[in-house]
C-alpha cells in the first residue's frame, strides 16, 4: 500500500506502478524490506548461544547486539576484523565474501561474550548457516505482490543488499526472489550501501542508469537519498505501518 496525502510533486506519490512504470529495473532491498526474520535476532542468538554454553539472556543481547553492529559498521572508520591490525587502507569501507565473514564473527562474539574457543566457532558457524535458511525468514506480502507486479509489466526485478552469498543461496529456496533477474550484493559488488561505488557497479552490470533504474528499501540515506542523487528512481518502505512513499521530507 501507498502513502495516499495530498501529491505536491514528485516525493509524494499516489500508485507505485505508475511511478515505476518508466524503470526497466526495480531492485529491493532485503533485510527490513523484502525480508524479516521469523523470530527476532536477540532471541535466535540467545537460544544458539545457549547450545554452546552462554548465559547471555536475550535482555543482554538485546542491548550488546547494536552496539555490535556500530563497532563493526563498515562505513566511516576501519574495523578491527583480523586481529590487532588494521586493514589495509586500501581495503576501507571495501567489503567482500572474506571480509563480511570476517565482520559478522566479530559482531557475533561480541555479542555473545562468555563462549571461546572452539565452542566460539561452532556458535559463529550455526548462527552464519541460520540466516542462510529460508525456513528463518518471512517475506513482506505487499512487497512480494509488487514484485509480481513488476514482472508482469515486463520490468527486471532483483535484490540490492548489504549481504553477502547466504543472500543468494535464500532467493533461489524463496518464491518470488527464485525469479529474481539480479541479486546484488554489497560482498560480490565490493562496497556497501551507500558508498556510491554500490550504485555504480549496479549502473555497470544492468547498463543503465538514471530513471531506468529503481531502488525500494527501509533506510532513507541508502536506498532513497543517494539513489535519487544518481538520478533513479526510489521509495522508502515504512516497516512500522508497512507503506510505500517517496516522502523523505524532514530526513
Amino acid at each position: 500500500m501507498l502513502d495516499s496525502g495530498c501529491a505536491t510533486h514528485h516525493e509524494k506519490l499516489v500508485q507505485p506502478l505508475t511511478y515505476l512504470s518508466g524503470a526497466e529495473v526495480v531492485l529491493f532491498d532485503a533485510v527490513g524490506t523484502l525480508l524479516e526474520p521469523v523470530r527476532s535476532i536477540p532471541e535466535i542468538y540467545a537460544e544458539v548461544a545457549r547450545r554452546w554454553g552462554s548465559r547471555r539472556c536475550v535482555e543482554e543481547i538485546a542491548q550488546r547486539w547494536p552496539v555490535a553492529l556500530k563497532r563493526y559498521e563498515l562505513r566511516g572508520r576501519k574495523p578491527q576484523l583480523f586481529g590487532p591490525c588494521p586493514l589495509p587502507a586500501e581495503t576501507f569501507v571495501a567489503t567482500s565474501e572474506t571480509i563480511e565473514r570476517a565482520r559478522w564473527r566479530r559482531i557475533v562474539l561480541y555479542t555473545v561474550d562468555d563462549v571461546i574457543g572452539s565452542n566460539a566457532d561452532g556458535l559463529f558457524h550455526e548462527l552464519w548457516r541460520y540466516f542462510a535458511d529460508p525456513d528463518n525468514w518471512r517475506l513482506s506480502g505487499v512487497l512480494a505482490s509488487l514484485w509480481d507486479k513488476l514482472q508482469a509489466m515486463g520490468i527486471r526485478v532483483g535484490l540490492a543488499s548489504n549481504y553477502d552469498q547466504r543472500l543468494v543461496e535464500l532467493s533461489q529456496k524463496l518464491p518470488p526472489l527464485n525469479t529474481a533477474d539480479y541479486v546484488f550484493t554489497s560482498a560480490a559488488l565490493g562496497y556497501p550501501k551507500p558508498h556510491p561505488n554500490f550504485y555504480r557497479e549496479i549502473e555497470k552490470r544492468t547498463g543503465r542508469s538514471g530513471p531506468r533504474l529503481a531502488l525500494i528499501g527501509d533506510d532513507r540515506k541508502s536506498d532513497v537519498l543517494v539513489p535519487r542523487s544518481r538520478g533513479w528512481l526510489s521509495l522508502w518502505w515504512d516497516r512500522q505501518s508497512q507503506v510505500l512513499t517517496g516522502d523523505v521530507e524532514g530526513f
